[in-house]
């Protein structure tokens, strides 16, 4: 008996910890990212430029692609590997929502735009740089939200290891090595990210948490 009332309190405990606002926050996520940006590329299909000139010293490398192609896993593993921590799960699908939301916005008032260079394929590493040029615009740029997500990521799992904060740290700069962003664009994307990641922390534990917790007692 008492063994059977320790399954059905576990059960009920991991039953708990995916709830409705996971859920809300991956599916408005989703929308944002494959939805409202190509809308917004089109809506804004040019804009101001954002290049300093330290970007002219920056050159253009490749083999940076394979790093930038990790941006999405990033953030799946990221969430896989909060599964069984609700409240910072819960703050790193907020964060991410939340300065996603705020990017599109910025995109949408002031919209900037990537010089990129004439690409010759000759291998790889080429071929796969001119492959995400081909669907990827040259706008939305600041902030990016490919250092923005990585970023949020990197605040909520900072304590699973240095490996990651390392992968983080390549996906972050092969921006600006495979001539998809400026520099300004990953400061002001680690800036939001910091600040998303700070207000979804306290809104988790004030409004989610809390109101959950207020129900079940």
């Amino acid at each position: 008996m008492g063994l059977y009332k320790t399954l059905n309190n576990q059960l009920k405990k991991n039953k708990g910890q995916w709830g409705w606002w996971d859920i809300l926050m991956i599916v408005l996520l989703s929308i944002m990212l494959f939805v409202f940006t190509s809308l917004i590329q089109h809506f804004r299909s040019h804009g101001f430029s954002t290049a300093i000139g330290l970007d002219g010293l920056i050159p253009f490398v490749p083999v940076f692609i394979i790093p930038y192609l990790f941006h999405f896993p990033f953030i799946i593993l990221s969430i896989y590997m909060l599964r069984n921590a609700p409240e910072e799960r819960k703050g790193l699908l907020t964060s991410l929502f939340l300065a996603t939301l705020i990017s599109q916005i910025i995109y949408i008032i002031w919209q900037t735009e990537m010089v990129r260079p004439d690409i010759i394929v000759t291998d790889i590493f080429t071929l796969l740089t001119s492959f995400v040029y081909s669907f990827d615009s040259m706008v939305n740029l600041l902030p990016s939200l490919h250092v923005v997500h990585i970023a949020c990521c990197l605040f909520f799992i900072r304590n699973k290891g240095y490996w990651w904060r390392i992968v983080g740290f390549l996906i972050i700069i092969s921006t600006v090595f495979v001539k998809q962003h400026y520099i300004l664009d990953i400061f002001t994307g680690i800036a939001l990210a910091i600040i998303t990641s700070i207000i979804s922390v306290f809104f988790v534990k004030k409004y989610i948490l809390h109101k959950k917790h207020k129900k079940s007692s």
